[in-house]
């Protein structure tokens, strides 16, 4: 009956993440369909740094929340007092953001882009009580807010000029940030957290670690974009930017299954249930590899014909795309691992791992784009992702002190 139970809640996440990336597609296409390649890959740049500058902002606690709302969330002052020691760390995560938004905005010295900065703060509480609702059970809300509102309310506003695109998406992200208070209200959570953090040295560590593994990821997801933005054009930013989130594709039902499988996680390691926790790790690996497998070989077949939907301008997005799936593929193979890392607390050696693979993929960037253009950039970030989910694939197995992948135990 649990495992049936299980199943039935792997399947709501990952059905809620399609649609996801169902709207996220569509919103891409519509970026795509109706403006110019150059306004396009301007609004492309625009949101991938700002995922970038929120993952900044949020200061790694994404994780941490999980983790400590699973685990004391029948224990509601203790939650409390734990929460606003996390939640001191996203107030310097805001100073950081306001500097670098300051420093880009000036660089590129263009109006366009200032809305995609300002919004960037609200976004980040968005995704925080997102990991809140996420960490306490209620899992329709939190993939409500965090997977769906934000890509559904952009496709509609996406049919205005270009120039009104990055206000109206910001106006969009207050309100769904409205939304948010009004659920987090229903659910007791105490506003206390917010406005009178604590400053705990143990607890701010521990987030400066997930914040380096949470930048990592989330730079190496958009750092194409973000690097072509400055030193390419946009219309590469265009390509690269679809080719990407295509290839993502293939990795939805694996999203979807951290969403579900990361508080179990955290909750089995901590009565010491690892036979259980492999089991849910290997249920998360093979749910995930068989999907992404066909898409890979879809997207793979028939790039040529899905891009075609996007414009004949996107035609230089195809070698792009049969790289990046490579990538996608081998994520799905090795399993929620990251997910792993951080909910049994190995995100110290999981920072490390993340920061030597940024390292990697920035010092990859320069060098294949000068000597092999796009498709350089494409090939920096599949190595990057291929060694990176490989390493550690070898640290959760490290940290547990047995294999996943075969370990049964006491379930």
């Amino acid at each position: 009956m649990k495992s049936i139970d299980l199943l039935k809640g792997v399947y709501f996440t990952v059905f809620f993440r399609f649609l996801s990336f169902l709207m996220v597609f569509g919103l891409n296409y519509l970026i795509a369909f109706f403006y110019e390649v150059d306004d396009a890959g301007k609004i492309f740049w625009g949101i991938s740094t700002a995922a970038i500058l929120v993952t900044i902002n949020n200061f790694g606690c994404g994780n941490l929340v999980v983790r400590t709302v699973s685990v004391l969330s029948q224990t509601k002052d203790q939650l409390r007092t734990e929460m606003s020691k996390i939640f001191f760390a996203p107030y310097v995560g805001l100073i950081l953001v306001f500097t670098i938004s300051l420093f880009l905005y000036y660089s590129k010295s263009d109006p366009f882009y200032f809305p995609f900065f300002v919004y960037v703060p609200f976004m980040a509480l968005i995704t925080m009580f997102s990991y809140v609702l996420q960490g306490s059970g209620h899992r329709f809300l939190a993939l409500a807010f965090l997977t769906m509102f934000v890509p559904l309310v952009s496709s509609f506003i996406v049919f205005f000029d270009s120039s009104y695109f990055p206000l109206l998406r910001l106006l969009s992200v207050v309100f769904i940030f409205l939304c948010i208070l009004v659920a987090l209200h229903k659910y007791e959570f105490s506003w206390m957290v917010i406005l009178i953090p604590r400053f705990d040295v143990k607890i701010f560590l521990s987030s400066v670690f997930l914040l380096f593994s949470s930048f990592s990821a989330v730079f190496i997801q958009n750092g194409g974009q973000f690097f072509l933005g400055l030193y390419g054009s946009v219309e590469e930013v265009a390509f690269f930017n679809l080719a990407m989130k295509l290839s993502m594709i293939c990795s939805f039902v694996l999203i979807g299954a951290n969403f579900y499988l990361s508080p179990k996680f955290a909750v089995l390691y901590k009565k010491g249930n690892i036979g259980k926790l492999c089991s849910f790790y290997r249920l998360g690996m093979f749910l995930s590899f068989l999907p992404s497998l066909v898409f890979c070989v879809i997207l793979y077949h028939f790039s040529s014909d899905i891009l075609k939907l996007f414009g004949d301008n996107y035609s230089g997005a195809i070698p792009l795309l049969e790289v990046l799936i490579i990538s996608q593929l081998v994520n799905s193979l090795t399993g929620s691992s990251s997910q792993l890392a951080n909910m049994i607390g190995g995100e110290k050696h999981l920072m490390l791992i993340m920061v030597a693979s940024l390292f990697f993929c920035v010092v990859t960037c320069f060098a294949f784009y000068n000597m092999y253009g796009l498709v350089g950039i494409a090939w920096s970030i599949t190595l990057t992702i291929i060694v990176q989910n490989l390493s550690v694939f070898i640290l959760c197995n490290k940290i547990l002190g047995v294999n996943v992948l075969t370990f049964k135990g006491d379930q």
